[in-house]
């Protein structure tokens, strides 16, 4: 094939590929990501953000499935991440968290962080839940939780109708409805199903003009810290009051000590729900802060009562600065996306004519 069709069919998978919101980012210094934005093409970020507000009722919310943790006997050979030597020497390096600027900010459920959540989707034909947090970031916007919430591992796809609701209890939504804007998965989690990288990071929509992270604060982020110590672990787990009200256990950490996995290990009986809640190192009761080092990922039935987290090394670092490169978004008119998606067609058209004149 000759230079100008392979450059032309490049062009037309990049103008596809952002029609339908799907990309793969493979950039200098950062991992592969695999990405989607959640709003169609047809529909305003209001009109988007209002539909599924209004989709997920209490009806809804109460027959969403607990997302059941990852189980695995014997952990994937396939596995690709490579384990660097000098990995557990790192320097650890912290995110600061931050404290809201709303002083109704409090918890309403005593000893329990607010930047700690439910999250809602739609995989298939069934909708499901998860556990996520508020982490600090440029945008405000982003919240950590575990790959398998945003991208399954039965369709091999990205999830839709994802909505993040702070301190959810008992049906209540005490901070409010939180709809996604986009899913940011690592690509060996999606290509591979590579448990090093059962992680993900979500980017939502303001909500009555407020950023979630001034709502309720954001929770420090710690990347290469040690892989033993103290550890307090948040979630919705079904065996805990049907996963109604959050909960958590602390312990202490160690490494799993696996040929192909990377992560830690952690004492704790939480099941179902709690996928993609955070693990705190440093966890303070009285402000209710902590520093997050891991998700709530999988368990082992060899393996009873443990849980098991990727570890937030190098690689997780460099999705985190690549997502937190985003910039932020408010709820606003889609009249800009798609004047930059016609724009791109344009283009695309213009230098497809001129190749081809050129050539001729």
């Amino acid at each position: 094939m000759d230079p100008i069709r392979i450059l032309t069919i490049l062009i037309i998978n990049y103008i596809v590929a952002d029609f339908y919101g799907i990309s793969a980012a493979v950039i200098s210094n950062y991992p592969a990501i695999r990405s989607k934005s959640l709003v169609p093409t047809d529909k305003s970020d209001e009109q988007y953000a209002a539909e599924m507000t209004d989709f997920w009722t209490v009806e809804r919310l109460n027959a969403a499935i607990p997302k059941p943790l990852v189980n695995v006997d014997l952990l994937p050979s396939n596995a690709r991440t490579i384990i660097e030597e000098n990995e557990q020497s790192a320097t650890p390096t912290l995110i600061e968290g931050t404290t809201p600027t709303s002083a109704s900010a409090t918890p309403r459920t005593a000893g329990f962080p607010i930047t700690v959540g439910k999250v809602y989707f739609v995989d298939g034909a069934y909708s499901y839940s998860c556990s996520a947090s508020v982490v600090t970031s440029n945008s405000k916007d982003m919240i950590f939780t575990a790959g398998h919430c945003i991208y399954s591992i039965t369709s091999y796809t990205f999830v839709s109708n994802f909505i993040f609701i702070p301190q959810y209890e008992n049906n209540t939504r005490p901070y409010g409805t939180w709809v996604a804007r986009s899913l940011y998965a690592m690509s060996n989690w999606a290509n591979y199903l590579d448990l090093n990288s059962d992680v993900a990071i979500v980017l939502l929509y303001t909500l009555n003009g407020q950023h979630i992270q001034d709502v309720v604060g954001s929770q420090s982020v710690g990347f290469s810290y040690s892989h033993s110590g103290p550890i307090s672990s948040f979630g919705y787990p079904s065996n805990y009051i049907n996963g109604q009200v959050i909960t958590s256990c602390s312990s202490t950490k160690y490494f799993a000590n696996y040929s192909t996995y990377t992560g830690d290990a952690l004492p704790c009986g939480m099941n179902q729900g709690c996928s993609g809640g955070p693990w705190f190192d440093s966890y303070n009761s009285l402000t209710f802060t902590g520093i997050q080092t891991s998700v709530n990922s999988f368990t082992r039935s060899t393996t009873p009562n443990i849980m098991y987290g990727p570890y937030f090394g190098s690689s997780v670092r460099s999705m985190y600065d690549y997502v937190n490169s985003v910039s932020t978004s408010t709820i606003s008119s889609s009249a800009a996306r798609f004047f930059s998606t016609d724009l791109k067609i344009c283009f695309a058209l213009i230098t497809c004519f001129s190749l081809f004149s050129f050539q001729f």
